[in-house]
């Protein structure tokens, strides 16, 4: 345990600008799936951790993840209660707060987006991938 906390605090040390990192990241996260057609849950006081996003019409939670599961090695979360099957997040947090690990969960959502034959308004790795 002594050992963990040590290197999570390295890790902060060595990136000091972690808060505003994740608060960039959730924007961009957050802009590229407004922009692409969906809605985001909450409209307003985002968290800067993950970004919950309203399923798309005629797709099943559990499908989504199991795909991206097992054909990307890709977890993503859904949700509890009265938002089960309605919701999928995205966490942009710690190890996961970096372009690339983003960039790759959302081609993978794009991939499984088009074997479900939704068309979305625009890619969602494009998209990510123009935002600076």
């Amino acid at each position: 345990m002594i050992n963990s906390i040590n290197v999570a605090l390295d890790r902060i040390i060595d990136r000091a600008d972690y808060v505003q990192r994740h608060k960039e990241l959730a924007k961009k996260v957050r802009d590229v799936f407004i922009n692409s057609g969906f809605n985001i849950y909450a409209n307003k006081d985002y968290s800067n951790t993950l970004t919950a996003i309203k399923m798309p019409e005629g797709i099943d939670f559990d499908h989504m993840f199991n795909y991206l599961k097992d054909e990307k090695n890709i977890l993503i979360g859904g949700s509890i209660a009265e938002f089960n099957g309605k919701l999928f997040r995205i966490g942009h947090m710690g190890e996961n707060a970096k372009d690339e690990h983003i960039y790759i969960v959302l081609k993978a959502l794009d991939e499984y987006f088009k074997h479900m034959n939704l068309t979305l308004e625009k890619s969602l790795h494009i998209e990510f991938a123009k935002i600076k």
